[in-house]
């Protein structure tokens, strides 16, 4: 072998980048150096923005989801909460100068802290804080998620979340409702006070149902035609329908109907809103509109839904119940006239109540009075010189006779040619 072939078949052996342009042998693996992602694409609104993602911060998230899947949920929620304070100040916090108050230096801070990273720490700590059933820590954050990160990917979710926590602070009124129920069947003569005040991380300190309702409303908000809003309308009619705030109630089946149509929970929700319609009148002297609203909507109902055409026996109660409250109405509305001295219109609308309502108390009563007007006025007439002849609007009252009150006489109807 020649001198010049040994340095060659050195720096064949050891791989020299001198030789041939940066020739490397086959047998010389290059250790491959992995990029982390630069980019993320956010969605805000209706548009795309791209943000730029730190590594360090990454690592944090992803050392926080691996103590959630290991249910160290307590250690989880310590991470989490740093990556979500309220100044955007997290992992890098020590790089920025936080004792500085000013708004300008806050609102650089904000600018720099990506929004993905914001909205997933605080995702992450409130399922934290509700997976160790700190309920009232959870709907703070849960909260706070939603009202500062305004469409943002975890809406479903957390609203998922947040009617976990609302079902479970109605519990205490669904047991006044089973008691009560049993009270209207004779078991049970009292029903048990739900506790109003609590102490435990998983109760609200007071009023658990009103503090479940205000999660509902929030989720109905949030969560626009979807399936945890249709859930949360149905849950918050039935709560104000037990309270007997039938107004409310009405409001929360009405938008379950309108939102969700054709469905097997707007047809419940028509059904409470019949209903409802019919108890929030307050009694045949106020407005009966709602009552004749509910009449219309039930006839509605029975051509859209079968679910109407095989309860025939419940829609039978309901058109009973809707035809006795306008039949008291026009009962005290001749009542009214009768008692003002108006035997006329008296004698109209007793004649109204025998003809629209046969067969009920109101009709049998309605005819009795009528009669009772009608021996009046033949005694009045009697009483005057005999009946008078039925006159025309053109014809003069005799003078110094007194006109009597007489009934409402039907002119005969011309006669065709």
């Amino acid at each position: 072998m020649s001198a010049a072939a040994v340095p060659l078949m050195f720096c064949l052996l050891t791989g020299c980048a001198s030789t041939g342009g940066g020739f490397t042998p086959p047998w010389k693996k290059s250790a491959a150096k992995v990029e982390p992602p630069k980019d993320s694409i956010v969605l805000t609104g209706r548009t795309y923005e791209m943000e730029p993602v730190d590594p360090k911060l990454r690592a944090e998230l992803d050392a926080a989801q691996r103590l959630m899947h290991e249910k160290k949920y307590g250690e989880a929620e310590r991470i989490y909460h740093m990556l979500a304070i309220p100044g955007h100040e997290a992992s890098w916090w020590s790089s920025l100068n936080i004792f500085d108050s000013g708004e300008d230096s806050i609102a650089k801070k904000r600018s720099k802290y990506p929004r993905s990273v914001y909205e997933e720490a605080l995702f992450g700590e409130a399922e934290s804080q509700r997976m160790q059933k700190n309920y009232r820590d959870a709907v703070n954050t849960y909260s706070k998620l939603l009202n500062e990160c305004i469409r943002t990917k975890y809406t479903n979710r957390a609203c998922q979340g947040l009617f976990e926590i609302a079902d479970y602070w109605l519990e205490p009124t669904r047991k006044q409702m089973d008691e009560y129920q049993e009270q209207l069947k004779g078991k049970r003569w009292f029903v048990t006070p739900a506790a109003y005040i609590h102490f435990g991380k998983d109760m609200p300190t007071m009023d658990a149902q009103g503090n479940a309702l205000l999660i509902l409303n929030t989720i109905w908000q949030q969560n626009v035609k979807g399936e945890m809003a249709k859930r949360a309308l149905m849950y918050l009619g039935t709560i104000h329908f037990y309270n007997k705030s039938y107004q409310e109630a009405d409001f929360y089946f009405t938008k379950l109907k309108n939102d969700y149509e054709f469905t097997p929970e707007a047809a419940k929700a028509i059904k409470q809103s019949i209903i409802c319609k019919q108890l929030m009148t307050g009694g045949s002297a106020y407005d009966l509109r709602g009552v004749e609203e509910s009449k219309k909507l039930l006839m509605q109902a029975q051509g859209a839904y079968p679910e109407f055409g095989k309860d025939t026996e419940w829609v039978k109660k309901q058109l009973v119940s809707i035809n006795i409250q306008q039949a008291d109405r026009d009962f005290k509305i001749a009542e009214f006239y009768q008692r003002t001295g108006h035997p006329g219109s008296a004698y109209f609308y007793f004649e109204l109540v025998c003809r629209r309502y046969p067969g009920t108390r109101f009709a049998e009563d309605a005819a009795k009075r009528k009669d009772q007007l009608r021996a009046r006025a033949e005694r009045e007439h009697r009483e005057v010189g005999g009946p008078a002849p039925l006159q025309d609007a053109t014809t003069a009252p005799t003078p110094g006779l007194q006109s009597p009150r007489l009934l409402p006489r039907l002119l005969a109807p011309p006669a065709k040619n």
